[in-house]
C-alpha cells in the first residue's frame, strides 16, 4: 500500500497464533485448558502461540472442532505469515 510519501508500506501479516490468542482471551481459555480440550501437549500449544511451531492439518482440525475457527483459515494464516518471512530474491 502506498503511503503519503508514495513509499510502499508493508501490511502486518497475522499468524494463526494471533487469532488463537484473541479467541482464547475472548473465551478466557488458558494454554493448559486449550491443550486439554485439543488433546495435545501443552508444550505444543505454547510453541504455536509463540510462533516456534505452526499449526499442522491435524491440529487445525482439532481447533476447528473445539473453537469453531476454520481449519483452512488457520493453515492459510500460517502459510501467509511464513511466506512474508522469506526474503525476495
Amino acid at each position: 500500500m502506498l503511503n503519503r510519501n508514495n513509499k510502499i508500506q508493508a501490511y502486518h501479516t497475522s499468524s494463526a497464533a494471533d487469532l488463537l490468542k484473541e479467541t482464547m482471551a475472548d473465551f478466557k481459555i488458558t494454554e493448559d485448558d486449550l491443550a486439554k480440550r485439543l488433546g495435545i501437549n501443552p508444550e505444543k500449544v505454547s510453541q504455536i502461540l509463540n510462533r516456534k511451531a505452526f499449526v499442522d492439518e491435524k491440529t487445525a482440525v482439532k481447533i476447528q472442532e473445539v473453537l469453531g475457527i476454520s481449519s483452512s483459515l488457520l493453515l492459510n494464516l500460517d502459510i501467509n505469515f511464513n511466506s512474508e518471512k522469506v526474503p525476495n530474491n
